[in-house]
């Protein structure tokens, strides 16, 4: 008997169930004999994807109860969830949905996976070192001083802290070192030495035009 109005999750997941009580018969079920309201995540409104049971019976995405999970209570009854670990995802009742709804579920499935690398590119880009960073990246235009200090951070620097850090190291080392460790670090800080030397050898011929045109 299918319920009144939109009961969605944990009315429409018992009916679901109760029509397909095993996996093996999740392919006979037809499409029409449950709608799709009947097992909507009451968060998100969509099919269950993931579906977890909550210790106070409903049902949801697992991604939207992990979402609502800071609460610490249920999202339709508000009942306080017992214990922390989170809840399992209830298989069968995936397979069902899958089986009566798969091109629902797929699309989805994408939409559910592009929003959460969204939010962790969000997430990222919230991080005051990352804001920093990206309004310092030279452009195009940038002069060659801004290309010049880049190019010294990314990488000059996270090398020649490697060696510095090793040669630190070495010097207070208070066991023997080998010989071969000792001639890497002092090997790499001189591949360095030369490096920047290089660098700043030829930086300045292309910074000596904006000068000599402002001269002139």
């Amino acid at each position: 008997v299918r319920p009144r109005g939109g009961g969605g999750g944990a009315e429409g997941c018992r009916q679901a169930l109760v029509l397909m009580p095993t996996e093996a018969s999740a392919g006979s079920l037809s499409r029409s004999a449950v709608r799709a309201e009947d097992l909507s995540c009451p968060i998100c409104l969509h099919l269950l994807l993931s579906p977890v049971t909550l210790s106070c019976g409903h049902t949801f995405c697992a991604h939207c109860a992990s979402r609502w999970g800071a609460a610490r209570a249920c999202a339709v009854c508000r009942e306080r969830l017992r214990g922390r670990a989170p809840a399992a995802v209830n298989y069968v009742l995936a397979q069902v949905i899958g089986a009566l709804f798969p091109e629902e579920i797929k699309a989805r499935r994408l939409e559910v996976e592009k929003e959460m690398r969204c939010n962790f590119a969000r997430r990222v880009r919230a991080r005051p070192a990352v804001r920093l960073g990206a309004r310092g990246l030279p452009g195009p235009r940038a002069s060659v001083e801004q290309r010049s200090v880049m190019w010294y951070a990314l990488t000059v620097l996270p090398p020649l802290l490697i060696l510095v850090g090793l040669s630190i190291f070495v010097s207070h080392a208070q066991h023997p070192v080998p010989p071969s460790v000792s001639a890497i670090v002092q090997g790499g800080l001189g591949l360095v030495e030369r490096s920047i030397a290089l660098h700043a050898q030829t930086a300045p011929i292309g910074a000596a035009a904006p000068s000599s045109h402002a001269g002139s």
